[in-house]
C-alpha cells in the first residue's frame, strides 16, 4: 500500500535537518531535476552513474525523475542507490530527498529508508521484498558494487564541489556549506573545498558556522591553514 493519498508519512523519532535545507523552503532539490518524465534523460543519468557511481547530482536527479513519473518502485530503487553510495554521510541530502518523495513510496519502503537515515544503508543489506537497487548486491550485473563515500577520489571530490556550486547558484548557501563541510571532514587536505567553504563563510558572514567548523576540525591537517587563521582573526575583530 502506498503512502500517497493516505496519511502523510511520519518522520517521528528521526533527527530533522535545519528548515532552510528542506526542499519546501528553498526548492533546491526540485531545481536539480527535470519537471517531467523523460526516458532518454533517465537513461543518460543511469549511464553517468554507471561510469561514476558516486555522482551525487546524477543520483539526485534520477530520484526526482522517477518521482515525476509516479513510479513508486523505481523511485525507491533510485533513492536506495543514493543511500548506499552515501553510507552514513550526507544525512541532510538523504533526509531532504526522502522527505520530498515520501508520499509516492510504498509504506514498507518508506519505513525501510527512514530506519536507515542515521546508520546508512549497506550494499549487502537485504532490501524489502519486490524491490531492487542497481548498486546493491545481487543487482543488475553491469552496475558494479560501490564503496561508500569515505576519503573521496579526485573525481568524487569534483562531484561534491559541483553539487555545492549548484546549491550556491540557487541561493541555498547553508546546504552548500554543509556539503563542503562534509567534504573537508572526509579530506581536510582538499584545498579547493577549504577555499570555497571559507569564501562562503566570509562572504555571508557566517561566523557561528565558521567557529563550529574550526573547532570541529582542530587538530586536523587542514589545507590553507593561514586562511583559516585569518578568517578566525577577522570574525574575532569584527563581530
Amino acid at each position: 500500500m502506498q503512502a500517497e493519498g493516505g496519511r502523510i508519512p511520519s518522520f517521528d523519532g528521526v533527527a530533522s535537518c535545519e528548515a532552510s535545507l528542506l526542499p519546501e523552503n528553498k526548492g533546491l532539490l526540485l531545481k536539480f531535476s527535470a519537471p517531467v518524465w523523460d526516458k532518454a534523460y533517465v537513461e543518460h543519468l543511469q549511464r553517468r552513474i554507471e561510469r561514476n557511481p558516486r555522482d551525487l547530482r546524477s543520483h539526485t536527479q534520477r530520484v526526482f525523475m522517477q518521482f515525476a513519473r509516479g513510479d513508486a518502485l523505481a523511485t525507491f530503487s533510485a533513492l536506495a542507490d543514493l543511500f548506499i553510495v552515501l553510507g552514513e554521510r550526507g544525512y541532510d541530502l538523504r533526509y531532504s530527498t526522502l522527505q520530498h518523495v515520501a508520499k509516492k513510496l510504498q509504506a514498507e519502503h518508506f519505513q525501510f529508508l527512514k530506519q536507515r537515515l542515521k546508520m546508512g544503508l549497506r550494499a549487502d543489506e537485504q532490501l524489502p521484498g519486490g524491490s531492487y537497487s542497481r548498486l546493491s548486491q545481487g543487482g543488475i550485473e553491469n552496475y558494479p558494487l560501490v564503496s561508500q563515500v569515505g576519503i573521496p577520489s579526485q573525481q568524487d571530490a569534483e562531484g561534491w564541489l559541483s553539487l555545492a556550486q549548484q546549491c550556491v547558484n540557487v541561493g541555498s548557501i547553508e546546504q552548500a556549506c554543509r556539503l563542503l563541510e562534509q567534504l573537508v571532514e572526509a579530506d581536510p587536505g582538499n584545498q579547493d573545498a577549504c577555499v570555497e567553504l571559507l569564501a562562503l563563510y566570509r562572504e555571508h558572514q557566517l561566523a557561528s558556522d565558521f567557529q563550529a567548523s574550526y573547532y570541529r576540525f582542530s587538530g586536523r591537517s587542514l589545507a590553507v591553514p593561514e586562511s583559516w587563521q585569518a578568517l578566525d582573526k577577522h570574525f574575532k575583530e569584527h563581530l
